[in-house]
């Protein structure tokens, strides 16, 4: 279309008007289709306040198809259609919504799709806070976001042990919901059966965040348990050293016994944490231990206990032990490569100021940035590639530190592995990168800032693609970024498509992006199957309904002479009857047969 004709077009599109509402005109669904999004967009952004208009804009922003791509700007958009009552609209809205944790939204948005009877929110839960108001202790376990509204339980019910979500939350270390239920006026002093308070059951279980933040909110640190333990008896037995100061600078009792006969002093003192043995003024015997070791095995025990408590001064004797009985650092592989594991910077700080080998390998043949990878311990990361640990060295299985991070969802660690210039197409023995992992892992965040890196969505040696694997984990945002880079029909080794994939799995929401990217519903497999086809033989009801209104053929048959209609009939149940009949009358628009 030249010049002039375009700008006749443009002019026509811009006259047309509506009362209530515009209707897309066909010029502009055909230039949709066609893909000619700059054509189309002039009209839509024109009629932006009209519901129509405004969900097929906000599916261009959403894509990033002739506009910016700007997912703010999408759900402005979708929330003038949903308002409306376009339901696809409110299902994308729920999702996002459910994403970000805004639950209250997402349930809401979600409840008017699955009203209005859209197919894919028929069945869907939001998993979320929407839970909480009638069983928090649920919550909680499943780590789910606590509401950002007043709770909608009583802060004081117990479960069958006598717990009040308080007392769970602390116990089970999660701060998030510690911080939230004291801030609703949730008793910080409430006891369980065994007597023991929030504080109590959050330093038994060595959650020091939790512990911290009862403290701030005025737990009373002087209340024991039933067997006589207080605040401080707990922070020493944990090796919390640093709530123990806190709490004998508040002047918590150090001589107090519990029911044991042991005092808070006495424990410190039948540690072997020099840092203890510090704060309570305890001589520490680690310079009486050094000349007290009986050969070699002994004096390398030493050091093991001393590297593990980060103890350097007594870690620094032994190794300047001379003779047969010296311990040399590298014997200590072993606790280093168990402080990478366990996201103990200090000790591998230690270890490596000490000259251990930062590239030493385990058993396994995997280094201590592999193990570190795989935490959340960024600093431990950080640490070990500024000391010379190379970001690119693979396991026996090909693995490097950026796909083991990857698979496992450490998208902070992936961060500071690429800023490191750790290589984003390193592929393991099966052809699988970081990318790859991610969205087999279903880590959507972390393969969608791998995609912004710039890593390639290759397919692995069996011709798996990360689309496919997001077409069936239902990541509707993520398959959206893929298409953008590889385009919608990716096909499999077996000529499968991303959508005959989601088809399978009864991915709603996939099947709804794929579609909208320009996903071929004809488009068939090394054996016939359609995406109509594979939903039917799933018993995917609700995608079977999708793929029948966007056109899918029922008729269409495969190799063995199968059709989606014969295999609905062949059900011989009363939803796939009414779907089947509805097909036969023409309800979903389709058109032609064989």
């Amino acid at each position: 279309m030249g010049r002039p004709e375009a700008a006749l077009f443009l002019a026509m599109l811009l006259s047309i008007t509506g009362t209530a509402r515009a209707d897309i005109p066909a010029e502009v669904k055909q230039a949709l289709a066609s893909r000619d999004y700059a054509m189309a967009v002039t009209w839509l952004e024109a009629h932006r306040a009209e519901p129509e208009a405004a969900f097929e804009l906000g599916k261009l922003y959403r894509l990033g198809k002739g506009v910016p791509k700007d997912q703010d700007e999408a759900q402005t958009l979708f929330e003038v259609a949903g308002r409306a009552g376009n339901t696809d609209a409110q299902y994308l809205l729920a999702r996002r919504y459910e994403r970000e944790g805004d639950i209250e939204q997402a349930r809401y948005w979600m409840n008017l799709a699955a009203a209005a009877g859209y197919p894919a929110a028929r069945d869907q839960t939001v998993a979320g806070p929407a839970a909480v108001s009638g069983d928090p202790f649920a919550a909680i376990r499943a780590n789910r976001p606590p509401p950002q509204t007043a709770p909608g339980f009583e802060l004081e019910m117990a479960d069958g042990t006598g717990r009040t979500p308080l007392l769970l939350a602390a116990g089970v270390g999660s701060a998030t919901w510690v911080e939230y239920l004291l801030r609703s006026g949730a008793n910080p002093d409430a006891r369980d059966q065994l007597g023991a308070t929030p504080l109590h059951v959050a330093l038994a279980n060595h959650h020091v965040e939790a512990a911290t933040l009862l403290l701030d909110a005025g737990a009373d640190a002087s209340l024991r348990t039933r067997d006589g333990n207080t605040a401080l008896h707990l922070a020493v037995t944990g090796g919390a050293t640093s709530l123990a100061s806190r709490l004998l600078t508040a002047g918590a009792d150090a001589d107090v016994e519990n029911d044991a006969g042991w005092t808070p002093r006495q424990l410190a003192k039948r540690s072997d944490d020099a840092s203890l043995h510090r704060l309570f003024g305890i001589e520490t015997q680690a310079r009486d231990a050094l000349t007290g070791a009986q050969g070699h095995d002994d004096a390398l025990r030493l050091a093991q206990q001393a590297a593990r408590r980060a103890d350097a001064t007594t870690l620094k004797a032994l190794l300047k032990t001379s003779g047969r009985d010296a311990v040399r650092v590298n014997e200590l592989d072993g606790v280093f490569f168990e402080a990478a594991a366990g996201g103990r910077v200090d000790v591998l700080g230690l270890l490596i100021r000490s000259g251990i080998d930062v590239e030493a390998a385990d058993g396994q043949q995997r280094t201590a940035l592999m193990l570190a990878a795989q935490t959340d311990c960024v600093e431990c990361v950080d640490l070990l590639v500024k000391s010379g640990a190379r970001a690119y060295v693979a396991d026996p299985l090909g693995r490097t530190p950026l796909i083991l991070a990857a698979r496992d969802g450490r998208g902070v660690v992936v961060e500071h592995l690429a800023a490191a210039g750790a290589p984003l197409d390193t592929q393991d023995d099966l052809g699988r990168n970081a990318l790859w992992w991610a969205c087999r892992s279903d880590h959507g965040a972390v393969a969608l800032r791998l995609l912004e890196l710039g890593a390639p969505a290759t397919s692995d040696a069996e011709g798996t693609a990360p689309l496919h694997l997001a077409a069936a984990n239902d990541a509707a945002e993520l398959i959206a970024a893929l298409v953008a880079v590889t385009g919608p029909e990716v096909a499999a080794r077996d000529g499968g498509r991303p959508l005959m994939i989601a088809a399978r799995a009864g991915a709603g929401s996939a099947v709804t992006v794929l579609l909208d990217a320009g996903a071929e519903v004809k488009a068939r497999n090394d054996v016939g199957d359609t995406a109509l086809i594979i939903a039917v033989r799933a018993g995917q009801l609700a995608v079977t309904e999708q793929l029948l209104k966007a056109g899918a053929n029922p008729k269409t048959r495969n190799d063995r002479f199968e059709s989606a209609a014969s295999l609905m009939a062949a059900r011989s149940e009363p939803e796939w009857d009414a779907l089947l009949k509805s097909s036969e009358k023409g309800l979903f628009g389709l058109f032609g047969s064989l």
